[in-house]
């Protein structure tokens, strides 16, 4: 009997991370710098790379998600903010040309929401926003069990609402850590791990700023669930209870009580869900 093996990719403004999906279930991966400095023909290469190495040969479609405004069905990126070479380029063109497999394109919360849904905690919830929390800030709807993407796949760009000086993303992703503590996420979290006072009261300052982000989607969109992934998740139990401190003071206390907010692993759910694409 033939195994449904599809190719599984993730992209992201730091990382590239490509999986082979055999029935369901990821069987191999990899995980790239996508360089977002380089060219867009050097970016592009760095994406056949990744696929390459999990490519077995017997893979019959290939699924991607980028941090992006997509337009899906003719497979162009029409807007990446942190990929900027890649902004109006048709990805799915040119991966179809170098693999002759077809190649489905969407945007990487939708695809990080699809994996949550069908392959992961969401199974049984029809109501989910998916979050990611890594360079930037994106999020995936899902309302009665279908993906709602709106107009050029913009719906759920929470990211550029106006919050404090600015707008949510530069207090909600890893930016808060760069460009108001000039650290890097990745490092407070190791100083978090050893105990370091300074980098403890930082993840709860960002753990205030997320709750703020929870209540703009309680209130939005009063999902079922609400699933956080992405690089900057690694630091959410440093974060969280400062988190469900500030959200005491919530509204609407029903919303509350009865959604379930949860850290997945989203490398994984965001591989499943772009290998989704083609079933």
């Amino acid at each position: 009997m033939s195994k449904n093996k599809i190719i599984g990719v993730d992209i992201g403004g730091t990382t590239i991370t490509a999986g082979l999906v055999i029935d369901g279930k990821v069987e191999n991966t990899i995980t790239i710098a996508t360089e977002p400095e380089k060219s867009k023909e050097g970016i592009r290469d760095n994406l056949f790379k990744a696929i390459k190495a999990v490519n077995d040969g017997g893979a019959r479609a290939i699924g991607i998600g980028v941090p992006g405004l997509v337009d899906s069905e003719k497979g162009n990126i029409l807007q990446i903010t942190n990929i900027p070479s890649w902004n109006e380029y048709n990805l799915k063109l040119q991966v179809e040309k170098e693999f002759g497999l077809i190649t489905y394109l969407e945007n990487d919360s939708n695809c990080f929401v699809l994996g949550v849904k069908y392959y992961g905690a969401g199974y049984n919830y029809k109501n989910i926003i998916g979050i990611i929390l890594g360079t930037g800030l994106g999020s995936g709807i899902m309302i009665d069990n279908k993906l709602y993407k709106g107009l050029n796949n913009a719906a759920g760009e929470l990211c550029f609402l106006p919050y404090k000086d600015s707008n949510l993303e530069k207090y909600c992703s890893g930016r808060f850590f760069t460009e108001f503590k000039k650290e890097r996420g990745e490092e407070l979290y190791r100083k978090a791990l050893k105990g370091d006072i300074e980098a403890l009261e930082i993840w709860n300052e960002y753990g205030v700023h997320i709750s703020q982000l929870v209540r703009v989607v309680l209130l939005c969109y009063a999902p079922q669930m609400i699933a956080f992934g992405g690089s900057v998740t690694n630091g959410y139990k440093y974060f969280k209870t400062s988190m469900e401190k500030n959200l005491e003071s919530f509204e609407l206390k029903s919303l509350l009580t009865e959604v379930k907010i949860i850290k997945v692993d989203e490398k994984q759910s965001a591989v499943l869900g772009a290998a989704a694409l083609a079933e």
